[in-house]
């Protein structure tokens, strides 16, 4: 695999995201810092965009399969627009890029915590079915 995919793929993982891969791409794999910058902007962009698309479809089917996640995710969403609502109110467009671009720490905890949830949802609908 070449160095600049693995920086890709390592920008795209919830730990590693840009403060992991910009330094492996520069320190570890010698990569010219403007490459790795943008590769790592671009795949850092990835899940954003999937979960843009498809975080509503993918919890809707998780929240019918788990009382639990159902709950969870609920909570999560209802915390999230409480926190922000009135920022975006408040600047507008601008108020929804600065929350979309992470300028809160929380953002950080958010992304964890969704695929934490998703994770702890496909775990208990397998030990549902092993018990059917």
């Amino acid at each position: 695999m070449s160095d600049i995919l693995q920086v890709f793929l390592l920008s795209m993982t919830p730990i590693g995201e840009l403060r992991l891969a910009i330094p492996v791409g520069i320190a570890v794999y010698h990569i010219n810092a403007t490459s790795v910058f943008f590769v790592s902007v671009i795949g850092n962009l990835v899940p954003a965009i999937f979960l843009l698309f498809f975080l509503k479809k993918v919890s809707e089917y998780f929240s019918k399969k788990s009382r639990l996640f159902q709950k969870l995710y609920a909570w999560w969403e209802n915390n999230a627009r409480d926190k922000h609502s009135e920022k975006i109110q408040k600047y507008g467009a601008i108020g929804l890029a600065l929350v979309v671009l992470g300028v809160n720490i929380e953002k950080y905890f958010g992304w964890q915590l969704l695929i934490g949830l998703m994770a702890l949802a496909i775990i208990i609908s397998i030990i549902r079915k092993k018990r059917i």
